[in-house]
């Protein structure tokens, strides 16, 4: 009972999951695996850690104040949270366009829908937005435990069964191939998304107050919760590159530039592994996992957009942030995520990559303002971190920082020079 009662107060870890375990892991993870080996592991586990405060902070800070992370940039400063938002608003339409893309592949893939894929992205859409104006938050907590919970345990099989195609020999690192512009420009795509954009952090403090609205949630229960989701990203993305290298790296296989070609090629992985019947469901899994992603990014950027609106004293500051302004975020999203598939017609790499990146050029940022909330002494002293976290939550901003530098500092003197 215990166990049945803690589970039942799961939601915004699960969320979260929901919301990583898709471009992160079914593109760049497996990905990473087929194109570079086992060598991308290091370098994942790095930045999970590195990352960690900035996510943890989300959920911390709304269990300690009952409020999101947008009221604590808004009481910092008004202008912590305008450049919060614009910053992150274009950022926003692309990663809703980049995930929609990946959904609608696989639900042709799966389904084997013939017909234009933006097509299959716009049906998408739609669809996700009536759920969210229909069912909202409640249908989301519902849904994702037994799709986060069907994909995992399928990955956890598919990878375990893919082992015995582990080429350890061909596997080798190379710092030639590691110190590659391309390799640089790939990390960083990897790395953006990896578990998920730091402004997810933002989308979980929302989500832990709307589920404290419906459930009591202790501290314990909260930190459970986050450190259940955030652990089940890493193993899952270092599933994905295991998959990744067994089934595609010995054979030099390269994936599709096509959303739906791609896609094929993702189920034709688990049915290697697993067999073909194994294979067609976790396809449908696969696309169910990605449509929950579409779901919580549409509904989350839609809370961001809603309440900083609200924040920040603009017009329609009387609607509720379920009323007409958050409506009116979600059409703007899916209209805006059509738009941008329609006139750039890119492919699925191309996108994913740019998406990937931007957010990541993005985290540092981000993380700083996560860190500053945190720390700035306006929490009571009971609910601030630890000396450990804020010395990792520091380094992690100050790599990340550094990073993003290099990244700039190689494509301006190396590609554009």
């Amino acid at each position: 009972m215990a166990v049945v009662k803690v589970f039942s107060k799961m939601g915004p870890g699960l969320l979260f999951a929901g919301a990583a375990i898709g471009v992160s892991h079914i593109v760049q993870s497996t990905r990473a695996g087929a194109v570079y080996g086992l060598w991308m592991i290091p370098v994942v586990i790095l930045v999970l850690c590195l990352k960690y405060p900035a996510f943890a902070f989300g959920p911390q800070y709304a269990q300690a104040t009952g409020k999101s992370l947008l009221h604590g940039y808004q009481e910092r400063s008004r202008w912590h949270l305008a450049l919060f938002i614009l910053a992150m608003i274009l950022p926003f339409f692309i990663v809703v366009a980049s995930v929609t893309l990946v959904t609608a592949g696989l639900a042709g893939a799966a389904f084997g829908l013939e017909f234009p894929v933006l097509w299959i992205a716009i049906a998408v859409l739609f669809a996700s937005i009536l759920l969210l104006q229909t069912g909202g938050y409640r249908l989301m907590d519902r849904m994702m435990k037994w799709v986060v919970a069907f994909i995992t345990l399928s990955t956890f099989v598919a990878t375990f069964v893919a082992l015995h195609n582990l080429e350890l020999s061909g596997l080798t690192w190379s710092s030639t191939e590691f110190l590659q512009v391309q390799t640089l420009f790939f990390v960083v795509a990897l790395l953006g998304f990896m578990p998920a954009p730091v402004d997810l952090s933002v989308m979980h403090s929302l989500w832990t107050v709307e589920k404290q609205k419906h459930t009591t949630i202790s501290g314990t229960d909260a930190w459970w919760d986050f450190n259940v989701g955030y652990l089940g990203c890493g193993l899952l993305a270092l599933c994905f590159i295991l998959l990744g290298a067994s089934l595609m790296y010995p054979s030099g296989v390269r994936f599709e530039n096509s959303a739906v070609g791609f896609a094929q090629q993702v189920i034709q992985m688990y049915s290697q592994s697993l067999g073909p019947y194994m294979g067609f469901l976790v396809g449908i899994s696969a696309f169910l996992i990605l449509f929950s992603t579409t779901l919580t990014v549409l509904d989350g950027f839609s809370r961001v957009v809603a309440e900083s609106a609200a924040l920040l004293s603009v017009r329609f500051t009387t609607i509720s942030l379920h009323g007409w302004n958050y409506s009116r975020a979600l059409w703007a999203f899916g209209i805006g995520a059509i738009t941008i598939l329609a006139v750039f017609q890119v492919s699925i790499k191309g996108l994913v990559d740019f998406a990937t990146s931007v957010t990541f050029v993005l985290s540092p940022f981000v993380a700083y303002l996560n860190h500053d909330v945190m720390f700035s002494g306006a929490l009571d002293p009971v609910h601030v971190p630890s000396r450990g976290m804020k010395l990792l939550s520091l380094l992690g901003t100050i790599v990340l920082g550094a990073v993003v530098v290099v990244f700039f500092w190689v494509k301006w003197f190396y590609v554009s020079g």
